[in-house]
């Protein structure tokens, strides 16, 4: 059932689009600060830099030349892939402005796409001259700068553009202390709420370009883990996409296609997807794939609730669990899967949407707690008892005590060792794992 007109003006009137009033720095993960880690001490000397560089693979189509590639809302016959500039603070900020502000010494500067490079194509059915090497190529020198190998793909959510998405994904490299490399799989969502259902369908349809990508990246990049993280409508895109990819390999044991295709984390935060549909048809085949599927929920998610009455089923990031008719012995068997997490945001203290808003559907990017687990599980691959959360007895989620930010800089300092990257004021870096 598509969303009546009701429930898109409702989901208009608590404003849920991600990127309202652009990408800042803050709020700033926990973890970083006085007395804390200091960030910009962490970062390569090759990557600091007041510009941030990361890439983007995307099925809309493009105009103007490659070295300053504009994407329209309109559906591209390919997948375009490239790499993204993002000033912090604008063309004339320095290094020194970015770690004044990364401190908490500074003000809140924004992230803005100044620049995108197209770097190639990926269409099985295209010519010969259509190559996807300068991108992978591109992403290994990355990789090479910096003790963590992984690659961390982002699928965005609805009523949005490339531009804000790739700020947003800025920030969290940045936050990362641009470890690794990070590729914005901008699907063709457009900037309309009322055009929700199509776009929904849209982003189905761009499914298997993100099903190649991880292949591409698996197959000719030197990533240790590749990630996920789906975000909204876009976990349910990613969740399709990754689908697909188990399907093409459905004669292959789990063990030995995960240990090819190197997934890591899967992440779905505020994930728009039928929850039945998920437990039944799509859980099996992203736990074939994935070392970790990390599950955000909230109950005070206002979207996802309209979701629901539109739909009229219950969401994945909303779940009513009843609904599944689950026993005590399948409760239990899920609370003991480490590597199945589902984590309760409903309590977290802190805005849980972009401005303080009331749709509590932008919690990953909007709260520093929830921004600071996501930070850790992609840099680190510990789970959720050692990035400090905690279970209640007799559930099968995990939660945010009330002294996280205390138990989670306890673990960031157990997890700091001494690395090869330089450092200005004698603070450590993580090294200890492969996504160190």
């Amino acid at each position: 059932m598509k969303l009546s007109w009701l429930h898109v003006g409702l989901l208009w009137t608590f404003g849920v689009a991600a990127g309202c009033g652009g990408t800042k720095l803050k709020p700033m993960p926990v973890i970083y600060g006085p007395g804390r880690a200091d960030l910009c001490s962490m970062i390569p000397e090759p990557r600091r830099d007041p510009d941030v560089r990361l890439f983007y693979a995307t099925s809309r189509a493009a105009k103007g030349p490659r070295d300053n590639r504009q994407y329209t809302n309109g559906v591209g016959k390919q997948l375009r892939l490239g790499s993204a500039l993002v000033d912090i603070g604008g063309k004339d900020a320095t290094w020194d402005d970015v770690c004044r502000a990364s401190s908490g010494k500074g003000g809140n500067p924004a992230f803005h796409m100044r620049r995108a490079v197209e770097l190639g194509t990926l269409d099985p059915e295209a010519s010969a001259d259509a190559s996807a090497k300068p991108f992978t190529d591109a992403i290994n020198e990355q990789l090479a700068i910096s003790p963590n190998k992984q690659v961390n793909v982002y699928v965005h959510g609805f009523r949005t553009n490339m531009p804000v998405e790739v700020a947003t994904q800025a920030k969290l490299l940045h936050c990362m202390a641009r470890r690794g490399a990070v590729v914005c799989f901008a699907w063709p969502a457009r900037q309309s709420l009322f055009l929700y259902g199509q776009d929904v369908d849209r982003g189905m349809r761009s499914a298997h370009n993100l099903a190649d990508l991880i292949e591409l990246l698996a197959s000719d990049t030197d990533a240790e883990r590749i990630n996920v993280l789906g975000y909204s409508c876009g976990a349910a895109v990613a969740t399709v996409g990754l689908c697909q990819l188990r399907e093409r390999h459905a004669q292959e044991e789990p063990e030995a296609v995960s240990k090819r295709l190197r997934i890591g984390n899967v992440i779905l935060a505020a994930s728009d997807i039928d929850l039945q549909t998920f437990t039944r048809e799509q859980l099996i085949p992203l736990q074939d794939l994935s070392d970790n599927l990390v599950i955000y929920i909230a109950d005070n998610d206002m979207a996802l609730g309209f979701s629901s009455i539109g739909y009229r089923t219950s969401r994945l990031g909303r779940p009513d669990v009843k609904k599944l008719k689950l026993t005590k012995a399948q409760l239990e068997k899920a609370a003991a899967d480490e590597s199945l997490q589902v984590v309760d945001v409903s309590d977290v203290p802190g805005p849980h949407a972009s401005g303080g808003g009331f749709g509590g559907h932008g919690y990953w990017y909007a709260n520093s707690w929830i921004m600071t687990d996501l930070i850790v599980m992609l840099r680190w691959q510990v789970g959720a008892e050692e990035r400090g959360l905690v279970q209640k007895p007799g559930r099968a989620r995990w939660f945010f005590p009330k002294d996280y930010p205390t138990r989670i800089n306890g673990a960031v300092k157990r997890l700091l060792v001494p690395t090869s990257a330089p450092a200005t004021n004698g603070a450590q870096d993580p090294g200890r794992r492969a996504s160190g």
